[in-house]
């Protein structure tokens, strides 16, 4: 799966976590819970059984949004589209095992009529947003793996 990088707002990030990869992905695909560690969810709910087609939906700020996986391989890649507010973004997210500790790279496009009115603001939105999340999965992975 790949994001659009012709999109209006389109960002990639990358972070390296002290905690083992198997901790890292079950906590990401642990859709349930974002809420707990990832503070700019408030409610996230995985609708089937995480696999490819599996949908979800979740607030995140004031967008309710309508998730599907479109990727999906264990301990690897994690990938979903999703819907709100007139906008259309492909997420994908890849893992992987650096020694005991976990490297993760995302990267996310945003399309749509609301997205091109915002112009330069959504796509620094999306470069914060992309960043807190990879900053929440390390703290919460290494809280959890200290712990």
């Amino acid at each position: 799966m790949k994001i659009n990088d012709r999109a209006p707002a389109h960002a990639r990030d990358d972070i390296l976590i002290a905690a083992p990869l198997e901790l890292v992905w079950q906590l990401h695909c642990d859709v349930d819970n974002w809420a707990n560690w990832q503070p700019d969810i408030s409610r996230a709910k995985l609708d089937t059984p995480l696999a490819i087609g599996a949908s979800f939906t979740w607030k995140a700020g004031p967008a309710a949004i309508a998730s599907r996986i479109e990727a999906f391989e264990p301990q690897r890649t994690m990938g979903w589209s999703g819907k709100a507010m007139g906008a259309r973004a492909l997420h994908v997210w890849h893992f992987d095992r650096r020694g005991d500790q976990t490297y993760v790279e995302t990267a996310e496009s945003l399309e749509g009529l609301v997205i091109r009115m915002a112009g330069r603001k959504a796509q620094a939105m999306l470069e914060k947003t992309c960043r807190r999340w990879l900053e929440a999965l390390k703290a919460e992975a290494e809280r959890r793996h200290a712990g």
